[in-house]
């Protein structure tokens, strides 16, 4: 009769699943109040839920998320390709550099931006070869950055 009772709350019976969702949890808050799902590794609050997020990226190329977890994940913006996770987070870093600095001519030594200023070199560099993702040439071009020097 218990069980009936805790199946009739949808209980969870695996402490695995429980852990995931509570995790799933904080990256829905996360994902509404920041607008994504781009958790930073570098910040401590924010470590674990970083790792739990390559963990599911792993995970799926291993075939050990369900079809629920996947569509979950997918319906919060989750990216599921790491390139494309660093790709979005230069883009934020550069939409502030602009905000900040009112341009995107980003240095590439003695700065805070410096590795925002060499990606965005390779950037140009890939561009030049006919290498650049055409999405990729449109959101930087959108932010205002010039892949033509």
């Amino acid at each position: 009769a218990r069980i009936k009772r805790l199946d009739a709350l949808e209980f969870i019976w695996d402490i695995a699943q429980a852990e995931w969702l509570d995790m799933y949890r904080q990256l829905f808050r996360f994902a509404h109040e920041n607008g994504n799902c781009l958790v930073s590794k570098s910040h401590p609050s924010t470590m674990l839920l970083s790792a739990w997020c390559e963990a599911q990226r792993e995970a799926r190329l291993k075939n050990s998320l369900s079809p629920d977890q996947i569509n979950r994940l997918s319906e919060l913006g989750f990216i599921w390709d790491q390139k494309q996770v660093v790709v979005e987070e230069m883009l934020i870093i550069l939409r502030a550099f602009k905000k900040e600095n009112g341009h995107c001519n980003v240095p590439t030594q003695g700065s805070k931006y410096s590795q925002l200023g060499l990606w965005l070199q390779f950037q140009r560099q890939s561009y030049k070869k006919g290498e650049l993702e055409p999405l990729r040439q449109q959101k930087l071009q959108e932010v205002g950055f010039s892949l033509e020097l």
